[in-house]
């Protein structure tokens, strides 16, 4: 069967499962320029940590996958672009030592891979090289970090993770209450987005280009997320969630004011 370039006929993967498909093109829009910016100013000390879960999507399933490399890419550039001091991972690269070794210190973490409970622990697979990765649970993360450790933005690019199911502790761990504050409340500069169910990697990279143009243009994070769902060419079903703070700028920092509230 020939594979079709990605905005030509996209592929879609789960993120949660291994099975593929080939469908009509969803993306109908210019990514350029969500990778070209102005070189970004890092603040020291703010460090974010980006993983993608490339085999996965790749050798394992026997099709080339375009979507974790580029949102690998995206998250670098937007997290860099937002002030913390960006590194990205993948293939060997992404293993569930170096993710936990990098734990203590994040202020910002974007994991691409395949989420699930596991054991009841809401978690996702590394990559390293394999094709069924290490998982890496929540209960992992907290002997990493007190819940108690400001964390500014974290997206688990992955299926499951964005539940409201009880289980999913993911972002307690990172001392996010599983908490909405609108328009006119601030729970402080935090940030959570996972998905929601079974998600594919071309929604999911649809979904993030939208967030991410709006989030680096000075949208806050909760403006951001209603447009990019609101928006995309999704197949039915695809949703995500988020908790925190919807006036959030996205920048690092242990801050407390809230610019955008009313």
């Amino acid at each position: 069967m020939a594979v079709r370039p990605a905005f030509g006929g996209s592929l879609r993967w789960r993120t949660g499962s291994s099975r593929w498909r080939v469908g009509p093109a969803t993306l109908a829009l210019a990514v350029a320029g969500l990778l070209a910016t102005a070189p970004p100013v890092a603040l020291a000390g703010y460090q974010a940590s980006v993983y993608s879960n490339w085999t996965a999507f790749n050798p394992c399933i026997g099709r080339a996958d375009p979507f974790p490399d580029k949102m690998r890419l995206a998250a670098v550039a937007a997290f860099a672009d937002l002030g913390f001091t960006t590194t990205g991972f993948t293939r060997a690269g992404f293993t569930r030592t170096a993710f936990l070794n990098r734990t203590p210190a994040d202020w910002a973490v974007y994991v691409h891979s395949h989420g699930d409970f596991y054991n009841n622990k809401p978690g996702f697979r590394a990559d390293g090289g394999v094709c069924s990765g290490a998982v890496t649970t929540s209960a992992d993360i907290a002997t990493k970090r007190p819940s108690s450790q400001q964390t500014n933005f974290v997206i688990m690019s992955t299926c499951h993770l964005g539940e409201s199911d009880a289980r999913n502790n993911m972002p307690l761990v990172y001392g996010i209450e599983k908490l909405k504050a609108g328009s006119t409340s601030w729970r402080g500069p935090e940030f959570y987005l996972g998905y929601i169910g079974s998600a594919w990697d071309d929604d999911e990279w649809e979904f993030e280009v939208l967030f991410w143009d709006r989030v680096r243009g000075g949208s806050n994070v909760g403006h951001a997320f209603d447009i990019a769902l609101a928006n995309g060419s999704y197949r039915a079903g695809f949703d995500a969630d988020w908790w925190g703070s919807y006036t959030y700028l996205g920048h690092p920092g242990p801050y407390s004011s809230c610019p955008n509230c009313i």
